[in-house]
């Protein structure tokens, strides 16, 4: 006579699935943890170079970029002198404006690379596009925006270097150009978001 054995797992293989299982998915949500830390970082990067630029700027020349009123005989650029009254006027996303010769002003000075006859705005690491405003989104001073930032970016930023809220603080966030609202009635999924000084 033959008998059958039952065959089947023990304890410890079970344990060691489990275990195994367990570190995976920690590894998981470890690395979407780091991922969005990198996408956030990304975001600060951006701004604060474009804060630096801008000092560094103000301290070579004694103006703001956009705002300065010998352009044409410092940088050789005929035509583009702000008036010098220490405010970036224009909107940050308009197509005129000083708040678009900056990009001119940043450029003929070597500060950042391009065309120093073109005013485009540079794109950010969202392929949106970066701009400087004095005193946008209720927000006073030199404020720093960007368009096309995720939501979840957005909720990360505050959360992370401000008080949580996307219409209040030092960092704000909205879907149009002009206003600021609670991330909860923000319609779209990527938004504009500016930073205070």
């Amino acid at each position: 006579m033959h008998s059958e054995t039952n065959k089947g797992f023990t304890l410890i293989e079970i344990s060691l699935v489990l275990v195994i299982i367990g570190l995976l998915l920690g590894g998981v949500l470890k690395g979407s943890e780091m991922i969005e830390n990198a996408k956030i970082n990304r975001v600060t990067s951006d701004q604060e170079e474009v804060r630096a630029i801008l000092y560094a700027f103000q301290d070579r020349y004694g103006a703001l970029p956009g705002d300065f009123d010998r352009a044409d005989e410092t940088l050789n650029l005929d035509g583009t002198n702000g008036n010098g009254n220490h405010i970036i006027e224009g909107d940050w996303y308009g197509s005129d404006g000083e708040s678009r010769m900056m990009w001119m002003h940043l450029r003929a000075a070597g500060f950042i690379s391009g065309n120093t006859t073109s005013s485009t705005q540079p794109r950010n690491s969202f392929d949106g596009i970066i701009g400087v405003e004095t005193n946008a989104f209720g927000m006073t001073g030199h404020v720093i925006c960007m368009s096309n930032i995720p939501r979840d970016v957005v909720i990360g930023l505050t959360t992370k270097h401000d008080n949580g809220e996307t219409d209040d603080g030092q960092i704000r966030a909205g879907d149009s150009e002009t206003g600021s609202e609670p991330i909860s009635e923000l319609d779209s999924e990527r938004v504009n978001v500016c930073f205070a000084e």
